[in-house]
């Protein structure tokens, strides 16, 4: 795949979940960006997958090369009593081979889209807050720091911090307008 090529983003199906449990598999096995221990078997990807198709707000998004999944993103509920049904959790994953193309940057685009279309007022990242890459993804999407959670994870022989940020949906600019100051 040439450097320069943009890849198609679209609604993930459910012949996806083979494609994006890979994706999952890399990091929970490999990183401590997903904070699982055990990958999901494709019963359970094709069942995770099933509940977010039924929301349009958690629809999940995937990055294809030719027909294979790339990269995939989507909205989650953050927590589930229903006050907090006016923000999401975004989660944006890409295959090592594909970063740097703007693969994420189109999909967390598509997913801040998505949220306000569905009246949401906040979106949530939980990173851990030794993730600097993926702090700085979302800072240049908007993202603010609102809180560090200390040693609230254990994976590989360490405990790991949890960092919140958010994107105010209601104040925020456009990803274009951002780039133009």
């Amino acid at each position: 795949m040439a450097k320069n090529s943009i890849l198609p983003i679209r609604p993930a199906v459910a012949d996806d979940a083979a494609g994006i449990q890979a994706i999952m598999a890399y990091y929970i096995l490999e990183t401590n960006c997903n904070w699982r221990y055990k990958v999901m078997d494709q019963n359970e990807t094709r069942q995770w997958l099933a509940q977010h198709m039924v929301r349009d707000v958690h629809k999940v998004w995937v990055a294809t090369d030719q027909e294979k999944i790339v990269a995939y993103g989507c909205l989650s509920d953050f927590r589930a009593p229903e006050a907090y049904q006016v923000c999401a959790e975004d989660s944006v994953y890409v295959l090592p081979d594909y970063k740097g193309l703007g693969i994420g940057n189109r999909l967390l685009e598509q997913l801040i889209k998505q949220a306000a279309e569905h009246g949401l007022k906040t979106l949530v990242a939980a990173i851990n807050a030794d993730n600097t890459s993926s702090v700085r993804f979302h800072e240049r999407h908007g993202f603010v720091k609102s809180g560090l959670l200390r040693r609230v994870g254990f994976k590989y022989g360490q405990c790991l911090d949890l960092l919140l940020m958010t994107l105010d949906l209601q104040n925020s600019q456009p990803q274009a307008e951002r780039d133009d100051a």
